[in-house]
C-alpha cells in the first residue's frame, strides 16, 4: 500500500508541478481557457502557477502531507468551475470534442479521490474527532 500511495503522490505531483511550469511557459493557452468576463486573466493563470507549483512541492513534506491533501483538494474544486463552464458552453473550446470535455469533468473527480487518498487527508479529521 506504501509503494501506491507514494506513486498517487508523484502523481499528484507531476501534475501539479508540470501544470504550474506551464502556466508560465503556455500562459495565453491558459488566459483562452477562462471565460470572457474573467477579471485579471493574465495574472490569474501566472498565480496560479505559482501556487500549483508550490503545492507539488509542499506534498513531499511527509509531516505537511494530510493539510496538502485539504489545500490540492479545495484548490482543485475552486478550479473546477473552468472546466464546467466548458462543458456548458463547448463553443468556447472549438477544437475539443463534446467528449472530451466531459472526460476532463471525470479526470477532476478522479485527481480529487487520488489526492484525498494518497495524501492520507482523511487523517486531520480522525485528530480533531480525538
Amino acid at each position: 500500500m506504501k509503494t501506491a500511495k507514494t506513486l498517487g503522490i508523484a502523481f499528484v505531483f507531476a501534475w501539479y508541478f508540470f501544470g504550474g511550469i506551464a502556466h508560465f511557459t503556455q500562459t495565453e493557452f491558459f488566459v483562452r481557457l477562462l471565460w470572457p468576463s474573467f477579471p485579471m486573466k493574465e495574472a490569474v493563470v501566472l498565480i496560479t502557477g505559482v501556487i500549483e507549483i508550490a503545492m507539488a512541492l509542499a506534498i513531499w513534506v511527509p509531516n505537511w502531507r494530510p493539510l496538502m491533501g485539504w489545500i490540492i483538494t479545495a484548490f482543485t474544486i475552486a478550479v473546477s468551475p473552468v472546466n464546467v463552464y466548458h462543458w456548458l458552453n463547448p463553443e468556447y473550446m472549438p477544437d475539443a470534442e463534446p467528449w472530451m470535455l466531459t472526460l476532463r469533468l471525470l479526470i477532476q473527480v478522479l485527481l480529487i479521490a487520488i489526492i484525498w487518498w494518497s495524501t492520507d487527508a482523511h487523517r486531520l479529521l480522525k485528530r480533531s474527532a480525538d
